[in-house]
């Protein structure tokens, strides 16, 4: 299973395969632990919300319709997770909320995953959260449509999956060149062209 396929995936754990949710859990761990531990100050905490993500995960797989969605569903887990757990830690903390309209997972089709924080709270410590969206106002106009799909048809691949480690995997310049064997200033520039692409081809939908 190592070699299959997301939706691969999906179909087998929904036809009962449970073992699927193995390659799951092994495929995403490290990048759900990685983006809830930027959130939090500890990463005892982070384990543990990343555990809750794969315990809700297990219970719900059955209800995602399309297997292809399965990072954004699995994020969108992680953040609620995360959300639930500052409710409980203080009500003193700002929650912060994404735009459901723009960045929810409804019956298996992904809107956006590039929604911005609709505030920047502090955490428990103190410190400062910081949003990742690089043109919310343009994004979370564009309520209707798939981001990652649009990106994928006027992108070059390259640009599309630089711009995925950026928001998706939530990775920084140096990580993105080690993952895609580049140097950062090479990122940085493709990161540079594929947001203003991608921007002005949604102004340019939303103007007509």
């Amino acid at each position: 299973m190592v070699n299959a396929s997301n939706s691969v995936l999906v179909s087998f754990f929904q036809s009962g395969d449970k073992e699927a949710f193995t390659e799951i859990d092994r495929r995403f761990r490290p990048r759900l632990l990685r983006f809830l531990r930027r959130r939090v100050d500890f990463q005892e905490t982070a384990e543990d919300l990343t555990q809750e993500t794969f315990l809700r995960a297990f219970k719900s797989l059955n209800t995602l319709r399309d297997g292809v969605f399965l990072p954004a569903w699995l994020k969108q887990i992680a953040y609620r997770v995360y959300v639930d757990w500052l409710r409980r830690v203080s009500k003193e903390v700002a929650v912060v909320f994404y735009d459901e309209s723009a960045s929810d997972v409804e019956d298996g089709t992904s809107k956006s995953s590039l929604a911005a924080f609709s505030i920047s709270p502090k955490r428990p410590s103190g410190g400062e959260f910081s949003g990742t969206a690089f043109d919310e106002t343009t994004i979370l106009r564009d309520e209707k449509r798939n981001i990652w799909k649009i990106a994928r048809e006027i992108l070059s691949p390259t640009e599309f999956q630089t711009l995925w480690l950026r928001f998706e995997d939530e990775l920084d310049d140096r990580e993105i060149a080690k993952e895609l064997g580049k140097s950062p200033g090479s990122v940085r520039v493709a990161l540079s062209r594929a947001k203003k692409r991608l921007v002005t081809y949604l102004k340019d939908r939303n103007q007509d």
